[in-house]
């Protein structure tokens, strides 16, 4: 079976399974199940993702061209399912995408996620779940133009324990895999295995501190091994975090959370960190229509599609939402980094610097309870200290989903 089928099979089989858990008995207080169908067109005026000038056929022959159009035919599925403290949902769409000019990019792409809310006695509670997707790789993060599909899986646990009546510990548990179908991109394949352990506090006016200690295990099973018997890539990382949620009124929230990080690499040369990690975001209310958040952060971030390299980003991001009527939604977004890599340069030369930047603008209308409308633009800049890496992108799409 090609990786093609596999994607719709493992949805249809998720559906099938989760359409009727036996798990659940028939005397469910709640019961939901409901489908999508959406199309999409999107114009990119820069899909590869090239510097200014620099003309695709040049690598990929005369029938690659840099501006195209994408439409993309997507069916979902959604269940929700409750009985008691325990809750249950579910989620899978398969997408058909279709170039206009660039044909050899065709896909069928897909998404499936299963997650358990569970509650135990009065003192227990947590999430277990499963996540798994098929896309196409983007062109902005590597050298490579070749067709890449990359599938990723993960599976992650939670647990919470109401030590008292402000109190709690947490334990968190994650595993995930990333793979590319391209021999090109193979150097990319990613195995992951983090955990983490804390304590909350919560406030009586609803804030909460917190400290917890995270750990992380990665390899990449795509790339040469070293003399010693892992790949320059190959990392461990510790955390040390403390994280506050506080709420200064009705109108104003504060999310934060600063730390320290310390990641080796074992097999290489250079690479290694060990600094501060840290983020917060303050959002404001001004109405009830109205949402306002800004974002500043420091931590060490590598793109899904390019998770080999490595690089420190220290950026800010700006968001705002309007609903002036219940059936309208405006959304404004704009984000900046400034990103220094680490651990991936030959020895001996300077690190790659980037500054990419992104503004969106959405416009989202729902006419009818089961059909919604979207459209939206968005321009990205990135610049580099590598030319590959140094150019401009638009693009501009309209979709639409009918739900039943």
């Amino acid at each position: 079976m090609d990786k093609r089928r596999r994607v719709v099979a493992i949805a249809l089989g998720l559906a099938v399974v989760t359409a009727a858990p036996r798990c659940i008995a028939a005397e469910d207080q709640e019961r939901h199940l409901s489908a999508r169908l959406g199309q999409k067109v999107a114009q990119e005026d820069n899909l590869f993702r090239l510097p200014e000038g620099l003309d695709p056929s040049l690598f990929l022959g005369s029938g690659a061209v840099r501006e195209d159009r994408v439409d993309t035919t997507t069916v979902a599925l959604a269940g929700r399912w409750q009985r008691g403290e325990q809750r249950v949902a579910f989620d899978a769409d398969v997408a058909s995408n279709r170039f206009t000019e660039n044909g050899y990019l065709d896909n069928v792409a897909g998404d499936g996620s299963l997650d358990w809310n569970w509650r135990l006695g009065g003192r227990w509670s947590g999430e277990l779940g499963a996540r798994t997707e098929r896309s196409l790789a983007g062109f902005a993060n590597t050298e490579s133009l070749a067709r890449d599909l990359l599938e990723t899986r993960s599976y992650f646990g939670m647990a919470h324990l109401d030590v008292g009546p402000r109190w709690r510990a947490v334990l968190r548990a994650r595993a995930a895999t990333t793979d590319h179908d391209s021999e090109s991109r193979r150097s990319d394949d990613l195995k992951v295995r983090s955990a983490a352990a804390g304590l909350e506090y919560h406030t009586p006016r609803e804030s909460t501190l917190g400290w917890e200690f995270r750990e992380a295990h990665a390899t990449y099973p795509g790339q040469t091994l070293t003399a010693r018997g892992g790949t320059t890539s190959d990392y461990d990382e510790h955390r040390a975090v403390m994280t506050l949620a506080y709420v200064f009124t009705s109108k104003v929230s504060l999310n934060a959370n600063g730390g320290y990080a310390w990641r080796t690499y074992a097999f290489a040369e250079r690479g290694d960190f060990a600094g501060g990690v840290w983020s917060a975001t303050l959002q404001w209310l001004p109405t009830q229509n109205v949402r306002v958040s800004f974002e500043r952060f420091r931590d060490i971030k590598a793109y899904l599609d390019a998770e080999s390299d490595h690089f420190v980003a220290t950026g800010s991001t700006l968001s705002a939402t309007w609903a002036p009527i219940a059936k309208l939604g405006l959304s404004l977004r704009a984000s900046q980094e400034d990103q220094s890599y680490i651990g991936a340069d030959v020895f001996g030369t300077p690190n790659r610097r980037d500054a990419p930047f992104i503004g969106s603008f959405v416009v989202a209308y729902a006419p009818r309870a089961r059909a919604a409308f979207e459209f939206a633009v968005r321009r990205e800049t990135r610049d580099s200290t590598s030319p590959r890496f140094d150019y401009g992108a638009a693009t501009a799409s309209m979709a639409g989903e009918i739900r039943f």
